[in-house]
């Protein structure tokens, strides 16, 4: 698994190196390898979760797949900071080859470590309830959080 994400972090570095513009600078804080082991081949819920600067994604199903099993662009609506720091987000993403739209909220700590968020077809949630059966979170890779989530 380390291996397969460092050459992902490699895309990433050299990407950014390259000295291509980001195309939304609101999205920049957000771009990088987000994981969560627990969801390893889950249907619904992808191990691996990369975003990049062109405002494109890729959702892996396992820690160890080559292939994404979905793709697609993001679009911001809304962006904003709470009391707390955390940075708060209302988009929509397009899953290509699906043409399937979804709307999403997501809260991402003020560390820049965690990724919280939900979603909906028909419109945008209003808050992150945990109990909601799409409600997912997300560790930066290599981030202290998601090095004791991969020690337990």
């Amino acid at each position: 698994m380390c291996l397969l994400l460092m050459s992902f972090l490699t895309c990433i570095a050299v990407g950014c190196a390259t000295g291509k513009p980001s195309y939304n600078f609101l999205f920049d804080e957000c771009c990088g390898v987000w994981v969560n082991g627990s969801y390893n081949a889950l249907e619904k819920k992808a191990a691996i979760i990369i975003y990049y600067p062109d405002m494109t994604w890729e959702a892996f199903q396992t820690d160890s797949s080559i292939q994404p099993m979905w793709r697609g662009t993001i679009s911001i609506m809304e962006k904003w900071r709470d009391r707390e720091g955390n940075c708060w987000y209302k988009i929509t993403t397009n899953q290509l080859g699906f043409n399937i739209i979804a709307y999403e909220l997501w809260k991402l700590n003020k560390e820049g470590t965690i990724l919280e968020g939900v979603w909906n077809f028909r419109y945008i949630p209003r808050e992150i309830d945990q109990e909601d059966a799409s409600y997912s979170v997300y560790y930066r890779f290599d981030s202290p959080e998601y090095r004791i989530r991969a020690s337990s």
